[in-house]
């Protein structure tokens, strides 16, 4: 396995090894999507919608109240329902599809919108990568948006690191 210092490292290598408990992986996805929440709470030039915030936000709550055991699956799942970017779901349009067309701070909103949403994934593993990988590529996307393409994925491995850094820090 490579060491921690290592851009090489993933999620998923930490997953590896062994079992991890639903609480743990569900409060750091938890933790991943509320590093970039306040893209998600100020984004009025990327809402079409002024409600659509508050879906992401209340997902993101659930699934905190959830890993507390204060939450049943049919709410995650309901939340989860709930917090669709309708970007996404109308158009066809992706974080990717956004930075390829240069709009590099929508990519970021949409990107931390998805971060939210995974933390209500049935399987709480499954929450942990998709809110880690969507985060970092929120951190990527807005790093590119302030100082090129150039540094999109260097902010991506650097945030990547912390979550691994996070997360082995959290399984002890």
């Amino acid at each position: 396995m490579p060491s921690i210092e290592s851009e090489e490292v993933s999620i998923i290598d930490v997953l590896s090894g062994g079992p991890i408990s639903t609480t743990v992986l569900r409060t750091f996805a938890v933790w991943c999507a509320e590093r970039v929440k306040h893209l998600v709470e100020a984004s009025p030039e990327y809402d079409l919608d002024p409600e659509a915030p508050a879906r992401f936000t209340h997902a993101l709550e659930v699934a905190a109240r959830e890993a507390r055991g204060c939450a049943s699956p049919e709410e995650l799942e309901a939340a989860r329902r709930g917090a669709v970017d309708q970007r996404s779901a109308g158009g066809g349009w992706w974080p990717g599809h956004l930075a390829d067309a240069g709009a590099f701070r929508s990519a970021a909103h949409m990107a931390a919108r998805f971060a939210c949403r995974g933390t209500c994934q049935k399987d709480a593993a499954i929450a942990a990568i998709l809110s880690s990988q969507r985060t970092a590529w929120a951190v990527g996307y807005l790093a590119a948006s302030t100082s090129g393409a150039h540094v999109m994925d260097q902010a991506v491995n650097v945030e990547t690191a912390e979550h691994v850094r996070e997360l082995r820090k959290r399984i002890g």
